[in-house]
């Protein structure tokens, strides 16, 4: 549901756990659910047969016009994910790239 409803990932709540490593721990199946998020973050395009993609890197993060806020993503939410079933999706190219720059 907090993926769904385009919740901040990176949140962190009182015990220092961000949402996106709760949703990891206790909810493996919501992994196909955020794969759709970041799917959402690549867009192709063609103008005038020039081969163009778009990454939208909020969607790691927060959805465009949805719940946004000024301060940046905190890479760290993806580190966290090491020993989870969403361990793959540091293998996602919206997350490569992020992490690569």
């Amino acid at each position: 549901m907090l993926i769904a409803r385009n919740a901040h990932l990176d949140s962190i709540t009182p015990d220092g756990e961000t949402a996106l490593e709760l949703i990891a721990q206790k909810v493996p199946s919501a992994l196909e659910e955020f794969t759709k998020r970041l799917d959402k973050g690549i867009r192709l395009e063609d103008p005038e047969n020039e081969t163009l993609c778009r990454l939208d890197f909020r969607r790691l993060f927060s959805v465009e016009g949805l719940k946004t806020r000024d301060t940046i993503g905190d890479v760290k939410v993806f580190l966290k994910l090491k020993g989870t079933p969403f361990m793959a999706v540091l293998e996602h190219p919206l997350v490569k790239v992020f992490l690569q720059l």
